[in-house]
């Protein structure tokens, strides 16, 4: 009996002791694996397009560019910018939902229909600026962007009529442009392009502006001829003075100088005699 308490007291230590044993490698495990989550927690890698905002205790505590910081664990945090060019379509059936084909009015109350593509970036430089005011970047891309589009679009299409807002498409793009940098400029975001995709009119003012942009072609086109003519007859006449002028200045030189009269006669002289005799009566040679 003694001896099966004794073989029963060894075997409750060894597992007391295998029990200790992989408790301290747990232990020493779960405070390696923290240890390692904290140090990489800590090291951050930005694209040569991203800017970082790094905040510690809700405080910004620096501004970090492309490649590696670090960052405390635990009580920093870092808020990243993308710097490259962003676009977005405001496309019906292309578009986002919260961006399709634009509707406006004309100065002459038309109502038109606007489809854009508009390209920006965010001003790294300003990143310090921008975080106070949008943390999250795809605020630009989901709300600012595309209402801002929108506002900037009735504004400038309202001060053009509808036949202007097709013969004038550069102006009105240069001003959409203008109008949407404007208003971008508080959010730090640098406008880099913007494509009028096409502007949709009812069908019967659609009907009167081809007509209108047909005939101002075929008048161009009118123009474009008479001037061709116009400068085919300059030529004409400028060749015609010319070779007047030249006929002039020789026949003055031959008056002035005679000898070059009669020296031309001499060159072209064949080198035979006349056929005359006697007093002055010619022989007619019928040989």
């Amino acid at each position: 009996m003694a001896t099966y308490t004794t073989s029963s007291q060894f075997k409750f230590d060894d597992l007391q002791k295998s029990l200790q044993s992989s408790s301290k490698f747990i232990r020493n495990f779960l405070i390696a694996l923290t240890l390692f989550l904290l140090i990489a927690g800590s090291i951050r890698v930005n694209s040569p397009t991203q800017v970082s905002i790094v905040t510690t205790l809700g405080r910004i505590s620096s501004t970090q560019g492309s490649g590696l910081y670090l960052k405390f664990p635990l009580i920093s945090k870092d808020y990243i910018y993308d710097t490259s060019i962003q676009s977005i379509e405001c496309i019906t059936g292309k578009g986002k939902n919260n961006c399709q084909t634009l509707d406006a009015s004309t100065k002459d109350l038309q109502d038109v229909k606007t489809a854009v593509q508009v390209s920006y970036q965010v001003d790294g430089n300003k990143a310090n600026d921008l975080f106070k005011l949008v943390q999250d970047q795809q605020t630009f891309n989901d709300i600012i962007v595309p209402s801002t589009v929108a506002e900037s679009l009735k504004v400038v299409t309202a001060k053009y009529t509808g036949e202007e807002l097709v013969l004038k498409r550069g102006e009105v793009k240069n001003a959409i442009e203008k109008e949407l940098q404007d208003r971008l400029n508080q959010y730090f975001l640098i406008i880099k392009s913007i494509n009028i995709v096409n502007f949709e009119f009812s069908a019967s003012f659609q009907k009167e502006i081809d007509l209108k942009v047909a005939t101002q072609q075929q008048t161009l086109q009118k123009e474009e001829e008479l001037k061709r003519v116009q400068a085919e007859s300059k030529i004409i006449t400028t060749k015609a003075q010319a070779e007047s002028d030249a006929t002039n200045i020789q026949g003055q030189s031959l008056k002035n100088n005679p000898e070059i009269l009669e020296l031309k006669k001499i060159e072209k002289w064949d080198g035979k005699l006349p056929q005359v005799q006697g007093g002055g009566s010619p022989i007619i040679n019928l040989k």
